[in-house]
């Protein structure tokens, strides 16, 4: 069983670990913004947009991170390459089966959805580092 301080740590890195989308996809709509996707005077609408988006889907991310994220964590530990190359790995898998499944869609929205995968999955990996980091006493 997992002890209550460490348990504490984990449920931070859940809660934490998905937060990361607010600055990527701020700077994901700036660079869209700068490149012609947007027009570049309503970068901050955009800006604005993609914070709108992101918090409107964390419910959807959160379900994933626990339904999928959290169990592939677990199995990943379990046979010790629990690295990060191999978390990012784990993120975007699903995304790699479903393009030869037949894809029909347009592929800009699976881009989208897999960079915010990859971006969860370094998010929770860098908070785990930060709530996990022991301090060492030098003598």
């Amino acid at each position: 069983m997992i002890k209550n301080g460490l348990f504490i740590k984990y449920i931070g890195v859940i809660l934490i670990g998905p937060l990361a989308l607010f600055p990527a996809c701020a700077l994901l709509a700036i660079v869209s913004a700068l490149f012609g996707y947007q027009p570049l005077k309503n970068y901050i609408d955009a800006i604005l947009f993609s914070a709108a988006m992101v918090g409107g889907s964390l419910f959807y991310v959160y379900c994933a991170l626990l339904v999928y994220g959290v169990p592939i964590s677990i199995l990943l530990k379990r046979f010790n390459i629990f690295n990060l190359p191999m978390v990012l790995l784990a993120s975007v898998t699903p995304f790699i089966i479903i393009i030869p499944m037949g894809w029909d869609e347009p592929i800009r929205p699976l881009l989208l959805i897999c960079f915010g995968s990859i971006v969860v999955a370094i998010g929770c990996w860098y908070t785990r580092l930060l709530l996990f980091k022991t301090k060492k006493i030098n003598q």
